[in-house]
Formats: structure tokens, sequence, C-alpha cells
């Protein structure tokens, strides 16, 4: 294990190891080598006769050369897999150099994971808010201008090599590694009534968990055929989840909070009600066979079909409910508005888009943007899809307009059925 920090912090931690290395080490620990601001020291294993190593050491961050000589010099291997643990740290430096820092990352380790947690998303008037806060201080948060958002940032990692990205916002990470018995749980342990203050300085803290491994369609990477890291950033929120990559919750008033999330098991009835409900009000017989085709393949096993391990197909749901009553076993206001879905179309260059409903109380809220939007980061910017294509009726002006509104141009028309069904099929290229 490695740690550099700046030479204030590393020298405090220096100075604890120092006063207790036992507490830190056990008893089959010992400090090799120690100053002001370093220090190292050796665990031996009994039960292998292995050893494990601790190097803590000063550096500026924002000198690449220097933090590569002394990784180097305190002998670290970068063919083994590494683990990469930023803390607070991105976000404190200048642009150029946490972008620096991110394309060494991801360039010198062959099998790395990286896992940070910064302030994201503070374009907003919280956020301006919390940037003076910090400026205040004396830490100003230099890096706030490339986290403005979740896509932004996103864009900039694929940029500097990362591949499998998954960053969410701290409510979307809470919502979606618990669940309701365990909200009411930590909801009990002490009184609490700052839900909505919480609430909102979550949804400005950020944890970004990406590996550089390549992803191809049948779960190994293009490197190797097993990848540590890629094994792990694939089970992170949920094994459930497979490539599933974000979580976003947005608010679209006071304390209404829609949450675009990652299919959950559980969430099959309502999905098969809003698909159903959305596309059968029409007399077509034709739409009726679709709609009953869909239901009896697909839908009928969502984590089958989407959420294979190492699939390159998703589902997301939209959710609503009223912050305001969070942690008081409210649960049922917790409720699945929307859906979409993806599968590959075309290899692993092209992807379709499907599924997409919206419960009749919850349109014209901008849900399906949301939808479609954690679905293009997810195809463009997390798998690497080159476009998206697919198909809607040629009847449903609506739908054709807000796809068209999206980027999304007419590839192609298509009469079906002996009522001749018009299927129109859009598609849209990634961006480069």
């Amino acid at each position: 294990m490695y740690e550099a920090d700046c030479d204030t912090i590393s020298s405090q931690k220096v100075a604890l190891v120092q006063a207790n290395p036992s507490a830190f080490f056990g008893s089959n620990g010992h400090i090799t080598t120690s100053d002001k601001t370093s220090l190292s020291a050796t665990v031996h294993h009994e039960h292998n006769g292995t050893a494990s190593t601790y190097s803590a050491f000063a550096c500026d961050l924002g000198n690449i050369p220097m933090l590569q000589n002394q990784l180097t010099a305190y002998g670290l291997d970068p063919s083994l897999p590494t683990l990469v643990l930023a803390e607070c740290v991105l976000a404190y430096l200048a642009p150029a150099a946490s972008t620096a820092l991110l394309k060494w990352a991801c360039a010198t380790f062959a099998d790395c994971m990286l896992v940070t947690y910064d302030p994201i998303g503070l374009a907003d008037a919280f956020g301006h808010q919390l940037q003076r806060y910090f400026e205040a201080k004396g830490c100003t948060l230099r890096s706030a201008s490339i986290m403005a958002s979740i896509p932004t940032y996103t864009r900039l990692l694929r940029h500097v090599g990362w591949q499998c990205i998954r960053l969410d916002a701290m409510n979307a990470i809470y919502d979606a590694l618990t669940d309701a018995p365990e909200r009411t749980r930590v909801a009990g342990l002490e009184p609490f009534d700052e839900f909505e203050d919480w609430i909102l300085t979550n949804h400005h803290y950020g944890v970004l968990v990406a590996t550089n491994q390549i992803i191809l369609q049948n779960g190994a990477s293009k490197e190797r055929p097993a990848s540590a890291a890629l094994e792990a950033v694939l089970k992170w929120p949920a094994t459930a989840a497979s490539l599933m990559g974000t979580t976003t919750s947005h608010q679209l008033f006071s304390s209404i909070i829609v949450t675009i999330r990652p299919f959950q098991v559980g969430d099959e009835r309502d999905v098969r009600r809003i698909f159903e409900a959305g596309h059968l009000p029409t007399s077509s017989k034709s739409v009726r066979k679709l709609v009953s085709k869909a239901l009896q393949s697909d839908l009928a096993n969502i984590p089958q079909t989407y959420l294979s391990p190492g699939s390159l197909a998703g589902f997301w749901v939209a959710t609503v409910h009223d912050a305001s009553t969070d942690g008081t076993s409210h649960e049922h206001k917790r409720k699945v508005v929307g859906c979409v879905a993806l599968k590959p179309h075309d290899g692993a260059e092209v992807a379709e888009l499907c599924r997409l409903a919206i419960d009749a109380q919850s349109r014209r809220l901008g849900i399906a943007s949301k939808l479609v939007d954690a679905l293009e980061r997810h195809a463009f910017d997390a798998c690497g899809y080159r476009a998206i294509v697919l198909d809607t009726l040629g009847t449903m002006e609506a739908a054709k307009m807000f796809y068209a509104g999206r980027g999304y141009h007419l590839a192609c028309s298509t009469t079906v059925g002996v009522e001749g069904l018009v299927i129109e099929s859009f598609k849209k290229e990634r961006r480069h």
C-alpha cells in the first residue's frame, strides 16, 4: 500500500503511526524506515509466509514525474492489479493537474480500478455557495469546472482513457445500495429532521468507480481474459445491475425527487403495467400483438434479458418520491413511473433503445428525457457504442418529435402486417 499526500497531512499521518505502530500493523508488523514526512513498514503473515508493505510519503500530486519516481523508489509494480483511492483530492487540484493525474493512473497501471470521492455538479446556486464556502476556508475547489455534471465529467474520464465508468451522486448511491428495511432502520437510529438539507448536500457529492479495462460483449477485457478491476467495477453498486452505469436523482419540485436507477428485482410488475398501459390504448391489432410479444418475451424476464453479467444491455427505471417523507417508513411513496431499455443491435458498435414508457400521470415532467439521458450516457460513454437505433410507430407524432429533438434522424420506414402498420426507424451517432 502506498499513500501520498501533501507535506502537512503526510507529517501528521507519520506522527500518528510512529506513536503507536502496533495499532496500525499488529504484532507482526514493524516500521523499517521513517522521517518527518515519510514512513515504510512491513507486516509478515505467518499463515502463508508472505509479507505486506506500507509506504507513506509527501508529494505534490500536481507533479506527476515526482509522484512516479517516488512510487518507483518505494517498489511499486504497475503490472499488478491496482486500486487507486482518492478521497477529496482531485477537486482541490488545478483542472490541468487533476486531469493529468487521472490520465497517468489510467495509463500507468495494467489493471486499474479507480475510486474517488469529490464534490460534483456545482453549477447551480447551492454549488456556487459551496464553492464560496471552501474558498473562504482557503481550500478552493479548483477542479469544480471539470466536474460540473455527471455527463461532462464522464466524457472527460472517457477522453483520458477510462473505459467502464460508474459515477453517481451520493443520493443515488444510498438508494442503490440500500433497500426499504435498511433505510427505515438507519432513519430510526437517532432523531433527524434535516432530510432536505442532507439530500441537497448529497446531491453535490459523488463517488466515481472506474477501470481502464475495455469491456467486450462476452464480459472479458480486451487486454486479458479476466480483469480484477473490471470484475470489481461490474459489481458496483449491485451485481444485478451489471453494466447499468450510473444512478441519478433530480429535484422536480420543492421536495419531489425523480431518480433514474438500474432495474431491481421487484420492479417487474410496475414495468409491465407502465409498458402495457402506455401502448395498448389503440385499436390496432398489430400494435396489440407487438405489446403482447414484448410482455411474453424480454419483459417476462428482464434480469436474464438485460442484466446478465458482462452483457452490454441495460434496463433503467424512473422512480418518484417525496423527500420530505424519507425515514418515516413511507416507502410506498417511492413509485416506479417510467422505464427504458438498451440492447446490442449490431455487434459491439450499435445499440437499440427500446421499451421506453412513462406512466400517464407522470408525463410532461421531463422524465423520458432523463431516462434517455441515462441510457445514452451509458451507451456512448461507458460502453463505447458508435450509434443508437430505435423503432417507433409512424402514427406516434409526439414520440417522433421527442427523438428528433434529441438528435435522432429518420433512417428508414417499413410497413408490416395486413393493417399496413408503419414502423419508422431512427438513428443517433455518437459525437466525437
